[in-house]
């Protein structure tokens, strides 16, 4: 789930800044890395992802 999250958000950004690939692939280790972490801390990142998801949606429709 935080994986798929993490890939829309990275997915999106580089829809709206093209410049930013080198960022989403960031993202993407880091959601990997995260995902082979501790089941705690995946539960976090993925409240986080939702929490920046919910926060680009509202700048995108504003």
């Amino acid at each position: 789930l935080a994986r798929s999250l993490v890939h829309s958000v990275a997915r999106s950004l580089v829809r709206s800044h093209p410049r930013s690939l080198v960022l989403s692939s960031l993202a993407q280790s880091f959601a990997r890395a995260l995902v082979r972490s501790h089941t705690l801390v995946r539960s976090a990142a993925t409240s986080l992802a939702s929490w920046i998801a919910r926060s680009l949606a509202r700048s995108l429709t504003r």
